[in-house]
């Protein structure tokens, strides 16, 4: 779409807008909430209204898709309210959320700033920005787990942190983030545009950076992102096979990984044991003939899982709001949709699922 832009300014919101997917994972004061993209998001977004002016044009054209935008804005808005009815005083509800509002007023602004910048410069550049940023975080991470196996302690690596009974005693690399898991999921998402930057010329260097990043999110032991990146190289491999039953084997591929993964991370087998399960009640128990018992016990994830369902219960189907930071005990469901349904309900959920349609939606309207 050809749009009238001043040079200056391109060159501004590019950078930018470059500077925002590098800081992302730059924490301010070890602090989850805070990141240096949240300062860079101060200048960018000023700067990306200066074109306000010549999206008019836009805005018509793209009438059907911001109507999806419109409709989950205010999903998204709404489910931040609901919680409201479960306070006698509207005053107190404000007190206690405010901040949890204003953070779903800045992601409804990050949606609309980066839907814009897809308008105004294209997908390629918001691609190629990611991939950069992967590898840069890539090598960080890698730099860290040197580090550590020389004897230098960082912050690059996490040693000790896992909740896997199984990897307890494996470093995990976590990069500049706070979260592992945030970590690998940015991998992860330069991983899946690798492909939308291929060439002839230039598929063997973005294979090389595609199978570097993949590496890292392996090595930081996130068992969804492990699943999900290996359901990717599977996916590339097949669609390399010139053949009719590849789409089969890749569903098939997926639907095993994703087997292994809830397997593998929510039971364990506890064999020659008479000891009770430590995080909840025997799933299947056999006696032996020694007198002892082999079972099959819920690891920690379904305990969370668990906890956290019980309690969204009792809010439901509005959700608990700020209410669950005082009393879900700082459990973790390891469940997004989990997770909101007890904070926003069921209008939080609805939110969520429209959001990971969008994706879909704006592919055929």
């Amino acid at each position: 779409m050809s749009l009238i832009r001043h040079k200056y300014f391109d060159q501004t919101v590019r950078s930018l807008t470059f500077l925002f997917i590098l800081f992302i994972q730059f924490r301010i004061f070890t602090n989850e909430s805070f990141s240096l993209s949240d300062v860079v998001f101060i200048f960018l977004f000023p700067a990306l209204l200066i074109q306000l002016p010549n999206l008019i044009n836009v805005f018509k054209v793209e009438r059907s898709r911001f109507f999806f935008i419109g409709l989950f804005i205010t999903t998204w808005i709404v489910s931040y309210l609901t919680p409201a009815f479960y306070y006698q005083d509207i005053s107190e509800f404000i007190l206690d959320n405010a901040f949890m509002l204003l953070g779903a007023l800045y992601l409804v602004l990050l949606l609309v700033t980066f839907y814009l910048i897809n308008l105004i410069y294209g997908f390629q550049y918001i691609a190629k920005s990611f991939i950069f940023s992967g590898l840069i975080h890539a090598f960080f991470g890698i730099l860290g787990l040197l580090l550590f196996f020389a004897g230098i302690d960082n912050s690059l690596v996490c040693f000790g942190c896992s909740t896997s009974p199984y990897l307890v005693d494996f470093p995990r690399v976590s990069g500049f983030s706070v979260s592992i898991n945030a970590y690998a999921f940015s991998l992860l998402i330069s991983l899946i545009l690798i492909p939308t930057q291929m060439t002839n010329k230039n598929r063997k260097f973005m294979l090389s950076i595609g199978l570097f990043i993949f590496t890292v999110v392996i090595l930081s032991l996130s068992k969804v992102m492990i699943v999900a990146g290996l359901s990717i190289v599977l996916w590339f491999i097949f669609l390399r096979i010139k053949s009719s039953k590849s789409t089969i084997m890749i569903k098939i591929s997926v639907l095993v990984f994703g087997m292994v993964y809830a397997l593998s991370t929510h039971v364990t087998f506890e064999s020659n044991t008479s000891q009770k399960c430590i995080y909840g009640e025997t799933i299947y128990e056999l006696s032996l003939n020694d007198g002892t018992k082999s079972k099959i016990c819920p690891t920690f994830f379904v305990q969370q899982k668990v906890h956290y369902w019980d309690y969204a219960k009792l809010f439901a189907p509005w959700g608990s709001g700020m209410l669950a930071i005082n009393n879900i005990n700082n459990a973790n469901p390891h469940n997004t949709f989990l997770e909101r349904y007890a904070f926003h309900g069921v209008v939080g959920v609805i939110s969520l699922l429209l959001l990971d349609l969008f994706g879909f939606l704006f592919d055929i309207i």
